[in-house]
């Protein structure tokens, strides 16, 4: 069978757009703010970037993730973990301080740097430091099917 190269060309683009994964990058910094979060009272709450609730996260599944997660704390280290999220051979991106990774000091900056595996659904991210997760360091992360996957079950009746 012959193949000419427009037919190569075609198939060569359609493998590149399958295997085609994305990198989401997000730089985050941490620090105190006063604000009302329930409507009660106003106490101080861990922003990102000055800003509370934290953002929410869509990425598909595939895609590389890289977060930079500055400490802006005076005093307080901090760290982050993606819960539910499986870290095959990342585990020092997974977040818990002197477990699986080095607390980030104030002032430093941490590289979570992985791809997202073979799952999908909705998951949360949340300090692992203290309590600070209480405080406001967290919120949701969802992890999507691919286009190509959503338009694979697409065609299922």
């Amino acid at each position: 069978m012959k193949f000419g190269s427009s037919t190569l060309l075609s198939v060569l683009s359609v493998a590149t757009a399958v295997m085609a994964e994305e990198v989401k990058v997000f730089n985050w910094t941490t620090g105190w703010k006063d604000m009302n979060p329930d409507g009660v009272q106003e106490r101080p709450v861990i922003t990102c970037n000055g800003e509370w609730p934290w953002p929410q996260v869509r990425v598909n599944k595939g895609d590389r993730v890289i977060i930079y997660l500055n400490n802006g704390f005076e005093k307080e280290s901090t760290s982050l973990h993606v819960h539910g999220l499986f870290q095959h051979n990342t585990t020092q991106m997974d977040g818990p301080p002197m477990l699986n990774q080095c607390s980030i000091m104030p002032g430093d900056t941490m590289i979570y740097n992985f791809t997202v595996p073979d799952q999908v659904g909705s998951y949360w991210y949340h300090s692992h430091s203290e309590g600070q997760y209480m405080d406001g360091m967290r919120d949701i992360i969802q992890l999507a099917l691919n286009q190509f996957h959503k338009t694979c079950f697409s065609m299922i009746p």
